[in-house]
């Protein structure tokens, strides 16, 4: 297996019913995560591997940098052995609500700034941190949130009776459910009636998260090894 997809329908139809125009200065962000419950080539817990962003609306263009950021033969290794991991361990993750570049900049230059301003105090001498701007940069961008456009509720674990009892409590809000490796995920509209749902009867249950961060596995990709699909 050299690529995560699986089927490339399945991606395009995820697109085009669940992710929104993006508007001004907005992107999407792409994860590429290894962890070492899909495979034993890991000895860590998690790696993020790869961030990509998505900076415009056509499809198309969606897919080739899905493409892309999908090829996983080869492409790291473990940093306690140096042993290649597999591709089972890899999952590609949508993170559902865009961000904003320019919140995405300011955050970065307050960031830089507190570094120059160390230096000069003379509390932080190590100028190999600047060899880490690139990262730095994309972890400001990822945590300046310009909309908040769904829930995202994690079923963690393969009971039918489960998530019909969540989709009869969320009827008319949930944009999509995707099978994952685990269990399942809803995406879910955020709001008003949405959300106090979820605070008062959802949140708590047993095998059910609501994800802090909206991030869902791309349907028509494998996660683990997993085809996740629409259901």
């Amino acid at each position: 297996m050299e690529s995560l997809i699986y089927d490339e329908d399945e991606i395009r139809r995820f697109i085009s019913e669940v992710i929104k125009p993006l508007e001004d200065d907005e992107v999407y962000i792409l994860l590429l995560t290894a962890r070492k419950k899909y495979s034993d080539s890991m000895t860590t817990s998690q790696e993020v591997v790869h961030r990509d962003v998505i900076r415009n609306n056509d499809l198309n263009k969606m897919l080739r940098k899905i493409r892309r950021i999908a090829n996983v033969r080869g492409i790291y290794t473990d940093k306690n052995t140096d042993m290649e991991v597999e591709p089972d361990a890899f999952v590609l993750y949508f993170l559902t609500d865009p961000r904003s570049m320019l919140k995405g900049y300011e955050a970065f230059t307050s960031d830089i700034n507190k570094w120059i301003y160390d230096s000069l105090k003379g509390e932080c001498k190590n100028l190999d941190y600047y060899r880490n701007l690139d990262v730095k940069l994309f972890s400001a961008i990822h945590r300046s949130r310009s909309r908040s456009s769904y829930f995202i509720v994690d079923i963690d674990i393969k009971d039918k009776d489960v998530l019909d009892e969540i989709v009869a409590l969320l009827q008319g809000e949930i944009k999509w459910m995707s099978e994952t490796r685990g269990g399942y995920h809803l995406i879910v509209d955020k709001n008003k009636n949405s959300g106090t749902i979820m605070h008062t009867k959802i949140r708590g249950m047993e095998y059910v998260e609501i994800l802090k961060e909206p991030m869902t596995a791309i349907p028509g990709t494998l996660q683990g090894g997993f085809e996740v699909k629409g259901i």
